[in-house]
């Protein structure tokens, strides 16, 4: 019987096999992944974010889905942390990443951040916002300062133990504290975490001088999360624009720690957070 028109022979004039025509179809199986992805976090309600969160992350009061939702009441080790807004990237689920841009935001403190979340850790890309320190007073900031921060940090590392890295800049404008200078405002102050900043044991050391203000001020300011304390050294003077208070405090510094021939007091500090 002779071959069908479909049938190829080779060149001895053997038939050969068709092609296996399947092997066309695997290439839709990472489509087909996907758009079912892409139902999943669209039907899903917010609230099945519960599942990758950190242990010390709970929240509440979801609206949305998956995809676009937010939480209305978030708390980080029993503190209230606020409220957050997310939107996910679908494909980062094919790695079993969740992918987000996200909103976070605490009274009149906010902050904007692309979040790569793993189960053993998470990476921060372009995380800037802020606002005044006030807002941040019931999570835990210390000494009742004031002040508005601006926060810009291009990356942030942790494996939600403890940072891992971080990279960036923290400025502080009209900074005060009641217990210093009887509240007297300090003035404006810019602290910088270098590539390097955060070493194996989660030590933290910045750099910090001041953008203006009553006060001179050039410091390397180090933290140690695990012992909850830190130190800051380096050197202060006044500009000549100083309150009665904070003038009388310097004064007692200098006494205390004498000046070097630029008039300037060395500074040596512990505190506690």
């Amino acid at each position: 019987m002779p071959a069908s028109r479909s049938t190829k022979r080779s060149t001895d004039g053997r038939d050969l096999p068709p092609p296996a025509r399947a092997r066309s179809y695997w290439i839709l199986i990472p489509i087909v992944v996907l758009v079912v992805l892409v139902v999943l976090v669209t039907a899903l309600p917010a609230s099945a974010l519960k599942s990758f969160l950190p242990p010390t992350v709970s929240a509440d009061d979801f609206s949305g889905s998956l995809w676009h939702g937010a939480a209305g009441k978030v708390r980080v080790a029993g503190r209230d942390a606020g409220a957050l807004e997310w939107r996910l990237k679908p494909e980062a689920l094919v790695h079993g990443t969740l992918d987000l841009d996200l909103h976070w935001a605490h009274q009149g403190f906010g902050l904007d951040a692309h979040a790569a979340i793993e189960r053993g850790g998470a990476t921060l890309t372009n995380v800037r916002g802020g606002g005044p320190f006030e807002d941040l007073h019931d999570m835990g900031l210390p000494g009742a300062w004031r002040g508005i921060a601006d926060i810009d940090f291009p990356s942030i590392t942790t494996d939600y133990a403890r940072l891992l890295s971080a990279q960036g800049k923290l400025k502080v404008s009209n900074a005060a504290a009641p217990q210093l200078a009887d509240g007297a405002e300090l003035g404006s102050y810019v602290l910088e975490l270098g590539a390097a900043a955060i070493d194996a044991n989660g030590t933290i050391t910045a750099q910090v001088h001041d953008t203006g203000g009553p006060l001179r001020l050039e410091a390397t300011v180090v933290l140690m999360p695990a012992q909850h304390s830190g130190t800051m050294s380096g050197t202060l003077k006044e500009t000549g624009v100083t309150s009665p208070a904070l003038a009388k405090e310097i004064a007692g510094l200098a006494q205390l720690r004498g000046r070097d021939a630029q008039g300037r007091i060395p500074i040596d500090l512990e505190f506690s957070f």
